[in-house]
C-alpha cells in the first residue's frame, strides 16, 4: 500500500511587500537555472511562478537566511559571471540574478529586511509642537507602536499555538498584567 501527501503550495497577501519582480536562480543543488516571480514581504521571499497567482513554488523565511555574499566576480568588469549574489541558509544556497543592477536592488532590499525593527532610540517624541511621554500616545494617533503602551517581557512565555507566542508583559501607565 502506498499513500501519498500532496501540498498546495498557496500563500495570502497579509504581509506587507517590501519588492517584487522577475528574478533569476539556481541553486548548490540544482543547477538549471530558474526564472520566478520573487515577493519579498517583511516575513519571507516567496517565488510564484507568474506575477498573479497566490500558488507559490517555494517560500524561504527570512530567519532562515545566515549569510548573503555579493559575487566579488561579478564586479569585476572583464569577467562575465553566472550570478550576482548568492542567499545561504543552512541547507541551500541560492545564486541569485543575471544582471547587475537589478540583483543590487534585490540585494539591498533583502538585507534591509533581514535587519532588526528598532523602536526610537528615546523615550520622548513630540507631534505638532507637544511633547508626548512614551506610553501616553495622542488621541488622533492612538495605534501607535505596541511598545509605546506595553512592557513586554519575552523570556515570560504564556502559551503557544497555531498564531504564534503568547508573552507576559506590564500596562506602562496603569501598572496592569496582561
Amino acid at each position: 500500500m502506498r499513500i501519498v501527501q500532496s501540498v498546495k503550495h498557496v500563500k495570502r497577501r497579509g504581509s506587507k511587500v517590501l519588492k517584487e519582480g522577475w528574478v533569476s536562480h539556481y541553486t548548490n543543488k540544482d543547477s538549471s537555472r530558474k526564472k520566478h516571480y520573487w515577493r519579498l514581504d517583511t516575513k519571507a521571499i516567496t517565488m510564484f511562478q507568474n506575477e498573479g497567482s497566490s500558488k507559490y513554488y517555494k517560500e524561504l523565511p527570512l530567519p532562515e537566511i545566515s549569510l548573503i555574499n555579493w559575487n566579488r566576480l561579478q564586479s569585476q568588469t572583464n569577467s562575465v559571471s553566472q550570478y550576482c549574489f548568492e542567499i545561504i541558509t543552512a541547507n541551500v544556497t541560492y545564486f541569485v540574478g543575471e544582471e547587475a543592477e537589478i540583483a543590487k536592488t534585490w540585494e539591498t532590499a533583502i538585507r534591509q529586511a533581514l535587519m532588526p525593527m528598532t523602536p526610537n532610540t528615546h523615550d520622548i517624541r513630540y507631534q505638532s509642537g507637544h511633547q508626548i511621554q512614551s506610553g501616553q500616545p495622542s488621541d488622533h494617533n492612538s495605534s501607535l507602536d505596541i511598545s509605546y503602551q506595553y512592557q513586554i517581557f519575552p523570556d515570560e512565555v504564556l502559551g503557544s499555538g497555531q498564531f504564534g507566542i503568547v508573552y507576559g508583559g506590564v500596562h506602562k501607565t496603569s501598572g496592569r498584567s496582561v
